[in-house]
């Protein structure tokens, strides 16, 4: 079924077309059966005007176009989101575009966020580890916790996690040890003692990871 407000969405979306962004975004490994090139603070623009929806983004979703997926993840109403319908999103991520639009204000936001985040970063896929990762860093960000204790368990996965982690996830460990840090004194010392180990590790991964993060730490 195709809804008055898709077809509004979608002419929104050809207007800001853009072919040369698309074709850069298509060579550098991107897979959809359709990319408009729009970028993506246009599409937050177009998401404001509709969201929450969830049965929108639940049209969206199922539609092969690169912008139609992401509208869909800043749509999305997170009081309407089940575990089911995360679990099967994040299963198919496979760039972090996605990531790190579902993280933005949605996924942060549902009421079992903690409990997915830890499930992802405990995976053994790589693009789910960093949708876990990233979707800490979120919840920290956005205050979107009682007690900080709780992110001590994501804290013990990284020195694993991040010995041979892959650019990817690399990028979304860095983010949510810099992002953690921020929360309080307490965290950013706890944060500092992971850094440290992941450079005592000594992997190419792990002193990537420290380094990004130490030279931050130390300076704030």
């Amino acid at each position: 079924m195709t809804t008055g407000k898709y077809k509004e969405i979608l002419n929104r979306v050809h207007l800001s077309e853009n072919r040369v962004v698309a074709d850069m975004l298509r060579n550098s490994g991107l897979k959809y059966k359709t990319i408009f090139g729009v970028n993506i603070v246009h599409l937050r623009d177009i998401a404001k005007d509709f969201a929450p929806d969830h049965n929108l983004a639940m049209e969206l979703w199922e539609k092969d176009i690169r912008e139609m997926k992401i509208l869909s993840l800043l749509i999305d109403n997170p009081n309407e989101i089940t575990p089911e319908q995360m679990d099967q999103q994040v299963t198919t991520f496979n760039n972090p575009e996605l990531i790190e639009q579902a993280c933005y204000k949605t996924y942060p936001r549902v009421p079992f966020a903690l409990e997915k985040a830890m499930t992802y970063c405990q995976h053994p896929s790589g693009y789910i580890n960093a949708t876990g990762f990233t979707l800490i860093a979120k919840i920290a960000q956005l205050k979107q916790f009682e007690n900080e204790r709780v992110f001590i368990p994501f804290l013990a996965l990284i020195p694993k996690k991040g010995e041979h982690a892959n650019i990817y996830l690399r990028r979304s460990i860095a983010t949510a040890l810099r992002l953690l840090a921020k929360v309080s004194d307490t965290m950013k010392k706890e944060c500092t003692i992971v850094a440290k180990k992941l450079k005592m590790k000594n992997t190419t991964a792990s002193v990537w990871i420290a380094e990004e993060v130490l030279f931050e730490l130390e300076d704030f």
